[in-house]
């Protein structure tokens, strides 16, 4: 049944009621920490890691390209549904539309760009792993890796919407978790946005090696 706000004035969110597209809490799962060290929550298929590990994005006059990516990211966590966790680490939670460098975990960022093997100069980092993310586990491995090389901030907002939409074409969150079907939404949103992005692909590496399905595209090689 179709949420009571459907009912209301036609707007861009009632149109998407309309459309019979879930926007209430329970088709999305956005975990915020609201302090540095909290436990990451549990129960979950997947979680999707956004990890910042490179200083230059940590500088205060990128505080408003931040707040921009923050708002990409959280599409993005809509996209993957309610039962596949995307994280962004704070250590406090900012005020709305004003992130702060300050209000970043920029230690458990590190902590996990370490445990991953993951350079802090190629990143921001898209992590998605069907293993619970405990820094101790030594089985911790991505299944998808979104590598965004250094890519400026705007950039990155193309491609996570472009990969956004992708995931809801393809009705990623309609399939049945690990299924053939489920990875292969996956291999066809990484190709789609590949295809559709062109040269911005060249700097980017997007990996998918779960279950049936592994896929690798990279561009910029010399």
């Amino acid at each position: 049944m179709k949420s009571n706000a459907c009912k209301v004035m036609l707007s861009a969110a009632g149109l998407v009621c309309l459309l019979g597209i879930q926007t209430d809490v329970a088709a999305q799962a956005i975990w915020e920490p609201g302090v540095a060290g909290e436990p990451i929550p549990k129960n979950y298929k997947s979680w999707s890691l956004f990890v910042i590990c490179n200083p230059d994005w940590l500088m205060v006059e990128n505080e408003p390209k931040l707040s921009a990516l923050y708002q990409r990211f959280r599409s993005f966590g809509q996209a993957i549904g309610a039962q596949h966790l995307a994280l962004w680490f704070w250590k406090r939670q900012p005020r709305i539309g004003n992130v702060r460098v300050d209000d970043i975990d920029v230690d458990r960022n590190a902590a996990f760009c370490e445990k991953l093997a993951l350079l802090p100069s190629k990143s921001p980092y898209v992590v998605v792993t069907r293993v619970y993310p405990d820094l101790n586990d030594s089985n911790l491995r991505p299944d998808v890796l979104i590598e965004l090389n250094k890519l400026p901030p705007a950039d990155v907002g193309n491609l996570l919407n472009k990969l956004t939409d992708q995931l809801l074409v393809e009705g990623l969150r309609q399939k049945d978790f690990d299924s053939e079907q489920y990875w292969g939404a996956w291999r066809r949103s990484v190709e789609g946005t590949a295809n559709f992005l062109g040269g911005l692909i060249k700097k980017v590496k997007l990996t998918v090696n779960a279950g049936p399905v592994k896929l690798e595209v990279e561009g910029g090689r010399e």
